[in-house]
Formats: C-alpha cells, sequence, structure tokens
C-alpha cells in the first residue's frame, strides 16, 4: 500500500504525511474491495482509520468558550 510510506520519518521528510496516507489508504480499501479481497480491505481502512486519528491529534484544540479577558483575571 502506497500509505505506508508517507507515515513514516526520514531523512528529508522530518514528519510524517497522515493526511495524504489517509487518502492512499481509502483508496487503497477501495480498490481491495472491487477486487474482492476483503481481509486487506479491512486491513486498509483500519489504517486510514488510525491515520485519521492521528491527523486529528496532531490538529489544536478548539476553544469551546471563549477564553476570559485580562481584566477578568487580575
Amino acid at each position: 500500500m502506497a500509505g505506508c510510506g508517507r507515515t513514516c520519518v526520514t531523512l528529508l521528510r522530518w514528519s510524517a504525511d497522515w493526511d495524504t496516507a489517509c487518502s492512499l489508504y481509502e483508496q487503497a480499501a477501495a480498490e481491495f474491495k472491487r477486487l474482492g479481497n476483503t481481509r486487506k480491505a479491512r486491513v486498509a481502512l483500519e489504517k486510514a482509520a488510525n491515520a485519521q486519528e492521528r491527523l486529528n491529534s496532531c490538529a489544536p484544540p478548539r476553544l469551546t468558550h471563549p477564553l476570559p479577558s485580562s481584566k477578568s483575571c487580575a
């Protein structure tokens, strides 16, 4: 699967490209499913889910409440 190469850090790539890896794993899963290889499709979907989780864990957290102003903290 092509996505495997995007999840490793190399000399020239210092961070994993989870977005591209997720897309490639999903494409691989669709192709395996089309070919009738459900076991490999399941593995590809599991790897896509893992890539999606890692992608979301790198995103900055969203604040549900606005931060208090400095006046109210003093």
